[in-house]
């Protein structure tokens, strides 16, 4: 009786396995092509399903907080090109430039010009070594790949910014930023995904990518040390840290259809990034559609003032993120009838970002655009 089973049990999943796509080269992102994708930054409703193949995934309700445009242009048209003569690619982006090469097989990022990876604000102009793998093809359920980056990033004491430079007991002479990581991708289901403004073939990858990111400081002839447990800033992206995501790729489009980063404890869903097909959500309306919020100065330096004018007075939860819609701040902010509300965001790096008000109920109520000097 059990080898009947198992003999019933092989033919269903071979009949499951050829019924799935294949993702092929055709994805990848390719010079004059141009990325659109959107941010939830609430994801409300989105259910990571076990895994398994014939899955119908609906993420309709996604709401777009604010979109974001990539050009994909030959290596050649970067700024800094000469640093990077492997590259195929560049994609400019509000906060650098990323470099990729392309082969048959992978498409891999090996290095940007724009602010270090740490988040302290310093900008560089580095390579990882080995690449970042950040697409394979073909695709198929059931596979499984591991991949390794790091990268050594050294500078000038003096570019550090000063609010971090107070942390250090002595001003060094020279600082590098040391960050490792590992990541392991599986290929765990296949169906049909459907978002705002389209449905899709899919496979559903699932990544958890373990990083490491430490500031070593060199004095002197002493050798190099690793002060990162003295730059306590909760904003900086340092130490060890565990990355969750599931990334649906299509055979029919350039971007991934859907990103969905979780907790890779608790498995909560935190935020998703999807293809943006042109649908405007009652979020992305919001976006400045009305001056209910006066958020000043803007640009802002170390102190951001935001006054309500249409919204009622109470407790709003403040968000800003960049420009890959990763979290750079939460913070819960009582309004005061009649005063602005003070926020510090000397801890943040320069460039721009999008920030939200968000009530108790997890309603998105306002967002707006914000550039940190």
């Amino acid at each position: 009786m059990n080898r009947i089973i198992s003999f019933f049990l092989f033919f269903a999943l071979a009949g499951s396995l050829s019924a799935q796509i294949t993702v092929t080269n055709a994805s990848f992102p390719a010079a004059g092509d141009t990325l659109r994708v959107a941010f939830d930054t609430t994801s409300a409703g989105i259910v990571i399903t076990p895994p398994g193949g014939n899955q119908t995934w609906n993420f309709s309700a996604l709401t777009a907080a604010f979109t974001r445009t990539s050009v994909v242009k030959p290596a050649s048209e970067g700024e800094s090109a000469a640093n990077f003569p492997a590259a195929t690619l560049v994609l400019e982006g509000q906060n650098g430039d990323s470099y990729f090469r392309v082969t048959p097989n992978v498409y891999e990022l090996i290095g940007f010009d724009g602010n270090d990876p740490a988040g302290l604000g310093v900008p560089v102009v580095t390579a990882f070594n080995p690449a970042i793998q950040e697409r394979r093809a073909p695709l198929n359920f059931f596979e499984i790949n591991t991949t390794n980056g790091a990268l050594l990033v050294p500078f000038a004491a003096n570019q550090l910014p000063q609010a971090i430079l107070n942390l250090l007991p002595i001003v060094p002479d020279s600082i590098r930023i040391r960050l490792a990581s590992n990541r392991t991708d599986l290929v765990d289901g296949w169906g049909t995904l459907t978002i705002p403004g389209g449905t899709y073939e899919v496979l559903r990858e699932r990544r958890t990518q373990y990083s490491d990111t430490r500031v070593e400081v060199k004095i002197g002839v002493f050798p190099w040390t690793d002060v990162t447990a003295l730059i306590p800033l909760p904003d900086v992206g340092l130490g060890r840290d565990t990355t969750l995501t599931y990334n649906f790729f299509s055979n029919t489009a350039k971007e991934p259809i859907a990103i969905v980063t979780a907790d890779h404890i608790t498995g909560e869903v935190l935020r998703t990034e999807y293809k943006f097909n042109g649908i405007i959500s009652s979020a992305n309306d919001l976006l400045e559609a009305n001056k209910s919020v006066m958020a000043y100065p803007n640009p802002t330096g170390d102190r951001l003032f935001i006054e309500l004018q249409n919204l009622s007075w109470g407790e709003y939860e403040f968000s800003m993120f960049d420009a890959a819609g990763r979290s750079v701040m939460r913070r819960q902010v009582q309004f005061q009838v009649g005063a602005p509300a003070e926020i510090d965001v000397q801890s943040i790096r320069s460039g721009a970002y999008i920030y939200t008000l968000t009530d108790k109920g997890g309603q998105i109520r306002y967002a707006g655009r914000l550039v940190k000097q």
